[in-house]
């Protein structure tokens, strides 16, 4: 088993490093280079604890020596060689209080974030959110109707310091409109959860 650190949108980042940031993963990883375990510290105090198990494994293990505080149990699901189905169980000693789908490529890169109902395994649409960042360094958030249409993007650049929302009838005036485009058939909508062949440079 190894370890690494990486900060909160997976970048590796070095043990230097982390002695001036508030918060941080400590990752481990087995001999394959698969996550076994990510602990979240704040300050450098440990705050959570996420555990990567196969998709439909039990909990009953972790929970059994996990029984104080919070930890998340996250069963990862293979779709193809480009993306990974993450669902996410969020336990506050020992009860489940969250769930939520996420969805990754293989560097690790968030499309979508999408809390799902703990009761009637739905998804909430207007609490799901997705990413998208282009060349230029603009990052995109996507956020949605109940419905699952599209409400607004915020638009961020922080080298440029800028920072825009627009309506989804403002989506002209994206930067770099055309690079994004290409790929708006998963982005103008809450569906579908997994994209077909986007890359993120």
């Amino acid at each position: 088993m190894k370890t690494i650190y990486s900060n909160l949108v997976n970048k590796s980042v070095t043990e230097q490093q982390i002695t001036s940031m508030d918060l941080y993963y400590k990752v481990f990883k087995d001999d394959n280079n698969k996550i076994l375990k990510k602990e979240l510290y704040d300050k450098n105090k440990l705050s959570v604890v996420e555990f990567y198990i196969d998709r439909g494994a039990y909990h009953t293990d972790i929970l059994a020596t996990n029984s104080k505080g919070s930890i998340i149990i996250i069963e990862v699901e293979k779709v193809n060689n480009n993306y990974f189905k993450h669902f996410c169980f969020e336990y506050l000693n020992g009860i489940l209080q969250n769930k939520d789908l996420t969805i990754v490529n293989n560097e690790e890169f968030c499309f979508m974030i999408q809390d799902i109902d703990k009761e009637t395994n739905l998804s909430i649409y207007n609490q799901t959110v997705k990413f998208y960042e282009d060349s230029d360094g603009y990052e995109l958030e996507f956020y949605y109707h109940t419905s699952g249409e599209l409400l607004y993007v915020s638009v961020l650049n922080l080298s440029l310091g800028f920072y825009e929302p627009l309506r989804s009838d403002e989506l002209s005036l994206m930067p770099n409109f055309e690079q994004w485009n290409q790929y708006s058939s998963y982005y103008l909508n809450a569906e579908p959860a997994v994209p077909d062949g986007i890359i993120i440079i």
